[in-house]
């Protein structure tokens, strides 16, 4: 799958190192060129001394996709994220 998106992060107050992020994301399925959206909502939380990311995320797929990700219309998924700051990528599984 390759994922395009956009998200709005802040900051959690009283939280230090906490944000809320809210977006939506794009998903193509290298397979068949089937696309839907993804509506996301997580909190992450990084560790000052290593900025190592961990977090939780909750999400909904739209319901428009009709190949190989339309299985996944309107499901509505729980994951969690993990970011390693000396490769410079979020790992999402949902």
């Amino acid at each position: 799958m390759i994922n395009h998106g956009t998200a709005i992060i802040s900051p959690i107050t009283g939280s230090p190192g906490t944000f809320n992020v809210n977006g939506r994301e794009s998903v193509l399925s290298e397979d068949d060129g089937d696309t839907t959206t993804i509506t996301f909502h997580e909190i992450v939380r990084y560790d000052p001394t290593t900025l190592q990311g961990k977090g939780i995320i909750v999400a909904v797929f739209d319901r428009n996709a009709t190949g190989t990700l339309a299985p996944f219309n309107g499901m509505i998924v729980a994951g969690k994220h993990k970011e390693d700051p000396s490769t410079k990528q979020a790992i999402i599984t949902l």
